[in-house]
């Protein structure tokens, strides 16, 4: 059995399989990523802006136990929507795109680095002992 790939190229079934789940991999994980961004800067954002989730909730006009619904928000286990983005920024006094379009995490960025000395340090250590 043969599988078609998104150019229209047949695929061996295996490797067409093994290729289509990869893809999927891939998008779950980019998602997941997203999701852990978004609620990173949301967090940071929020105890920049010296707010805790009771007071949020409060400035948006939701009950105060709707603080766990932000929480699911910045734990990147729910989405908020676009509205519920902007208003958040308007609250938090930052631009929406800090969410809509969330950075590396600080984590994220030191862990990318460490990598990079490294691979750095592998490669040095390679040449020298040549």
């Amino acid at each position: 059995m043969a599988c078609r790939c998104q150019e229209g190229n047949v695929l061996p079934s295996r490797i067409g399989q093994l290729t289509l789940a990869f893809v999927g991999m891939a998008d779950e994980v980019d998602e997941r990523t997203y999701r852990y961004r978004r609620g990173y800067w949301l967090r940071g954002a929020r105890r920049r802006a010296g707010l805790n989730l009771e007071s949020v909730a409060k400035a948006m006009q939701y009950s105060s136990g709707s603080a766990s619904t932000f929480s699911l928000w910045e734990d990147g286990k729910r989405d908020p929507s676009d509205v519920q983005l902007r208003r958040i920024a308007a609250v938090y006094g930052v631009p929406v795109e800090i969410f809509s379009e969330p950075d590396e995490t600080d984590e994220e960025r030191l862990e990318r680095r460490i990598q990079e000395l490294r691979a750095e340090r592998a490669r040095r250590e390679l040449r020298e002992a040549q």
